[in-house]
């Protein structure tokens, strides 16, 4: 007999001296399931839904005591092992939470609310016969809202008070059901695209047998070069409404679909030419020369770049990254303020465009979580942030830059204080 398989996971909102990787079975309607990957799992005596993070699989003695995972959250992984790795050692080493430390290396946008939600159930003729007229409102409200309610806002609409217990009294004489879903705080950007249905014969029949106007025409062209387009772009370069385009998918020759678009934090920073490089002097070459040495003889290791106010420091990591990069790695260059870093964006930005992303607080969610995509998928090959941009998912990381290491705000006084 195939045995189940067994996922190790870290669980949200458990206290540090219980804090341990809990086993599960992994259905196998979840497969396939990675490290990495968040999970919503029923936890503690009364099953109560919270979600965690596989760790990694194992295997166990007593499959029968083990309880189900209830949903995959994502599909794709978004630590890799090691940052699941690191997230271990920044439990003992800090005395957090392993959920705790997981959540310091996700940007806010990312984080998942368990929230329940009230859905109606179907009333037999004797039920609804004994609700009274205010359980027969709240029920009928609930059945007419998609996806169901949220507890306060049912609360809310019935003008009752937050502890009102007409929810719970709804749920046990069985008119109400809850469940507990997960949501995202921040969705992805989107914009709505449009793309031919079909092409060839079939779209050339479908031309001539759906009474098409000549700005659908138009539309149909356009589409036919460039194979997909916003409806803006569409309206912008053909000429048309946005109703021409949406009369060609009512005839079902176009189809629409949501594309992510990332939020981009310095788009409207201005354009500077870019900067030209000055040769180093006798000094800069030699400190040059002694951490290029480091850097490729593959082995870890640090050192100090001293130099007053002006003496072309910067300069100097500027040439290194240049080789870094070149090789296809990752540079992390930390400071240790948000006001020093619209300086080093310029700065960076001038000289390597997008390649860069920027990690730090005074983003909008929206943006950190974007940012965070670019390192994460590639995109961007040097991350610029403060304290918490440790924790951007560089691959293959080359060099580490610590601006004006000796400042106090690199260390953290909440968990994880790391």
């Amino acid at each position: 007999m195939l045995l189940p398989k067994v996922a190790k996971i870290a669980v949200e909102q458990t206290a540090y001296h219980f804090d341990k990787l809990y086993s599960y079975t992994v259905p196998e309607a979840l497969e396939p399931l990675r490290p990495g990957c968040r999970v919503l799992v029923p936890f503690g005596g009364g099953n109560r839904k919270r979600q965690g993070i596989v760790m990694e699989f194992d295997v166990a003695a007593d499959y029968s005591r083990l309880k189900p995972i209830l949903a995959v959250l994502e599909r794709e992984p978004l630590l890799d092992g090691e940052m699941l790795e690191l997230a271990l050692w920044l439990k003992e080493r800090t005395f957090c939470t392993v959920f705790d430390a997981v959540h310091a290396m996700l940007p806010t946008g990312l984080y998942l609310q368990i929230k329940p939600t009230l859905r109606a159930a179907a009333l037999t003729p004797d039920l609804r016969e004994a609700l009274t007229r205010e359980e027969q409102a709240a029920v009928e409200y609930v059945a007419a809202s998609r996806g169901g309610v949220d507890r306060d806002k049912l609360l809310a609409r019935m003008g009752l008070p937050a502890d009102n217990d007409l929810p719970e009294r709804l749920i046990r004489l069985g008119a109400l059901t809850r469940s507990d879903d997960a949501f995202r705080r921040m969705e992805d950007a989107t914009v709505r695209m449009a793309r031919l249905r079909m092409e060839g014969e079939e779209l050339a029949e479908a031309l001539a047998g759906r009474a098409c106007t000549d700005k659908q025409k138009k539309v149909v062209s356009l589409l036919e070069e460039v194979g997909c387009a916003s409806v803006r772009e569409i309206s912008y370069f053909a000429a048309v409404s946005a109703a021409v385009v949406q009369a060609l998918e009512k005839k079902g020759i176009v189809e629409f679909f949501d594309s992510e678009v990332l939020r981009n934090p310095y788009a409207a920073a201005p354009q500077a030419p870019p900067v030209v490089s000055t040769p180093l002097n006798a000094e800069q070459q030699a400190a040059f020369d002694g951490l290029y040495a480091r850097y490729r003889s593959g082995k870890p290791s640090a050192a100090l770049l001293y130099g007053v106010t002006g003496s072309g420091k910067t300069q100097v990591y500027m040439n290194l990254i240049d080789r870094v990069i070149a090789d296809g790695r990752h540079v992390l260059v930390l400071v240790p303020e948000i006001s020093l870093t619209p300086q080093m964006m310029a700065l960076f930005l001038h000289r390597y465009g997008r390649r860069v992303a920027v990690m730090h607080s005074g983003l909008s969610i929206g943006e950190r979580m974007d940012e965070w995509k670019r390192v994460k998928r590639g995109e961007a090959q040097i991350t610029v942030g403060t304290r918490s941009a440790v924790f951007s998912p560089c691959s293959n990381l080359g060099l580490i830059i610590m601006d004006e290491e000796q400042e106090h705000t690199y260390k953290s006084e909440s968990s994880p204080r790391y």
